[in-house]
């Protein structure tokens, strides 16, 4: 009987000792995510002045350098905030703002912001708004999260085309969708998208990626009682979706 307390004794300091850890190093993934965003953000602000020809005109060959120094600088702070995302979900931290919000302009915003890496690629991005729209229940920073997500790794993950996002009103809410030219992605695979740490479609592509974005992007949505979801093919493309309640 004592030997069976003791087991039980030991399991539970171990667990004890083992969410500790966790806090810590939910803490320091914390600290140090809201540290590097400061200096990420100031040095994007820098490169897409001189990008844009405020400080003069570039050489090509200064100007490929900076351009693939920005697109770099901006996968650096998408990674960032979404750890600092997942700190603060993982951290009960993770709150909401939530107003009423033209989603349109939210759209317009992070579309203007990721032109750069669009034009890199020689890629298209088009946008397809409706009149009239409607205004939603969100938290408008983190909904511009959730776009930057879509439209960054749509953008990633095709070589050639281009992307397209679109709204429509289905009911009481808005529905946002964004389409890619890429490979698609296997109608099996598309349940573990949303996982924490997923490489799907990073495996479909040979490219590098953290697999926080969908997973980050998905706890927002619902938080917003929403949905999020992705239809796709192999050799087409793929759609996220992702809806939110309009403005009653």
């Amino acid at each position: 009987m004592n030997t069976v307390t003791q087991d039980k004794s030991g399991i539970s300091d171990l667990q004890i000792e083992l969410d500790k850890t966790k806090k810590v190093q939910e803490e320091l993934i914390y600290k140090v995510s809201h540290e590097l965003r400061t200096p990420i953000t100031a040095i994007k602000g820098s490169l897409s002045t001189i990008l844009e020809g405020f400080t003069g005109e570039l050489p090509q060959a200064a100007r490929d350098i900076l351009q693939t120094a920005y697109n770099e600088n901006d996968r650096l702070l998408r990674l960032v905030n979404n750890l600092l995302a997942l700190s603060r979900i993982e951290g009960d931290r993770f709150t909401y703002a939530i107003k009423n919000t033209d989603i349109d302009a939210i759209i317009q915003r992070v579309i203007e912001n990721l032109k750069m890496a669009i034009k890199e690629k020689d890629l298209f991005i088009k946008y397809e708004p409706v009149e009239k729209l409607p205004l939603v229940q969100a938290d408008e920073d983190k909904i511009s999260e959730v776009l930057i997500n879509l439209i960054g790794n749509a953008i990633k993950y095709t070589q050639e085309g281009g992307v397209t996002v679109a709204i429509s009103v289905k009911g009481e809410m808005v529905v946002v969708s964004v389409s890619d030219t890429g490979l698609g992605i296997r109608k099996e695979d598309e349940q573990y998208l949303f996982h924490k740490f997923s490489q799907v479609q990073a495996a479909y592509s040979q490219q590098a990626g953290t697999g926080l974005g969908l997973f980050v992007s998905k706890q927002i949505i619902e938080g917003h009682n929403g949905k999020i979801w992705v239809e796709s093919s192999i050799g087409i493309g793929s759609t996220f979706f992702f809806s939110l309640p309009i403005v009653k």
